[in-house]
């Protein structure tokens, strides 16, 4: 009983030691989320997923972007990675790192070793799916050589059909299509289109600024953002990615970002997994927010290319007030359930709009109602 005292008392002082860290939260898919489309979902993911001591041991100072493993990463709820693929300087076989260096240097890892990773968690974890973005400096044919040595792995894939509805997450899972790997290539990229933040950041304050929201206005399927900055070298630092990532920063720029551009962040990428909580935001995004969505359309019917907002949400105890926002005619914009109203104004030199605005509150608002403005030329 002593020494179960004595146990219990190390495992508390390291847990306060390491509160401030380290994320305790781990990221799970909910069955309530089951209904909701991709682009509802936000999962955490990684920059330069491979980049760590633990999968390749040397690695040049300023290149690291993580503590944890790949496969640690996976096992706390990482659900989107990037791996950079080159060809080997000596060899030419395919390996992921910085750079393509092998033997002398031994800075990088075969991509069969963490291609493997990926398929021993998916196959192992069946309820559970993955993003992978492959940053492919190699001819495609390359890649699909390699891809077709897991057949098992291929038959997860999920490749979206154009003009379709993006599925659910219940969908995938039920098909078994659980795997979406980001590649230019049409034979494995799943289609489904991507924007990003602004990324390649030196200084970490530059992230948190309004014109690092994103490149502007996009139809695309899913919207990305990148929350963490780097050094020429391509890595990070803990003590940058801990400021990074703690959880009301994180939370509030990804909140940010999704009024900016009228779309939910879906991959929320950040170095250091293990430093603050973007496991935690992950979790709050999904459960906390609902996803306003809606269009602008002309009489017609057409759906307008680009709309300007005049954006309003939350009370006195917390509020963002956006203006002259641009996002596509389709829009997604967060409502938060502890705050939450939503003002909403679209704003034209060229087109009157009806309704002219939108207040939604939790008491008015209808997620199988999508939100309908009608633009008229003046």
């Amino acid at each position: 009983m002593k020494a179960l005292k004595i146990k219990t008392l190390i495992f508390v002082l390291l847990s306060l030691l390491t509160k401030t860290a380290f994320s305790q939260e781990v990221f799970r898919l909910n069955s309530n989320w089951n209904n909701m489309p991709l682009n509802d979902i936000s999962i955490p993911g990684t920059h330069n997923s491979f980049s760590n001591h633990a999968d390749i041991p040397f690695q040049i100072p300023g290149t690291l972007n993580a503590k944890l493993s790949l496969a640690e990463q996976l096992s706390r709820g990482i659900r989107a990675i990037e791996l950079d693929v080159h060809e080997a300087l000596i060899s030419n076989r395919l390996v992921v790192g910085h750079i393509p260096t092998e033997h002398m240097f031994n800075a990088s890892k075969p991509f069969a070793y963490f291609l493997k990773i990926v398929n021993d968690f998916l196959l192992t974890h069946t309820n559970q799916f993955l993003v992978l973005k492959l940053q492919s400096f190699v001819p495609e044919g390359r890649i699909n050589t390699e891809l077709q040595k897991y057949p098992a792995l291929l038959k997860l894939l999920f490749i979206h059909t154009q003009n379709k509805p993006i599925p659910n997450l219940k969908q995938l899972i039920k098909n078994n299509q659980r795997l979406i790997i980001v590649l230019g290539d049409k034979k494995y990229g799943s289609n489904l289109t991507q924007i990003s933040t602004r990324n390649g950041l030196s200084n970490r304050e530059d992230i948190y600024t309004a014109k690092n929201y994103s490149k502007g206005p996009s139809d695309a399927d899913l919207f990305d953002t990148a929350n963490y900055n780097t050094s020429e070298l391509g890595g990070s630092s803990p003590s940058d990615a801990r400021y990074n990532n703690e959880s009301d920063r994180l939370e509030e720029f990804c909140v940010m970002a999704w009024a900016s551009t009228g779309k939910k962040p879906f991959r929320i990428t950040v170095d250091y997994p293990s430093e603050g909580d973007v496991f935690k935001v992950a979790n709050n995004l999904n459960n906390n927010y609902y996803s306003v969505k809606g269009s602008v359309q002309t009489k017609t019917g057409e759906t307008l290319p680009s709309v300007t907002w005049n954006i309003h949400t939350g009370t006195s105890k917390k509020s963002i007030l956006l203006q002259n926002k641009i996002t596509a005619g389709s829009f997604s914009f967060p409502l938060n359930k502890q705050y939450g109203h939503l003002n909403l104004t679209p704003i034209s030199d060229t087109f009157r709009f009806s309704p002219e605005t939108v207040m939604i509150d939790l008491n008015n608002y209808s997620k199988n109602n999508p939100l309908k403005f009608i633009a008229t030329p003046k």
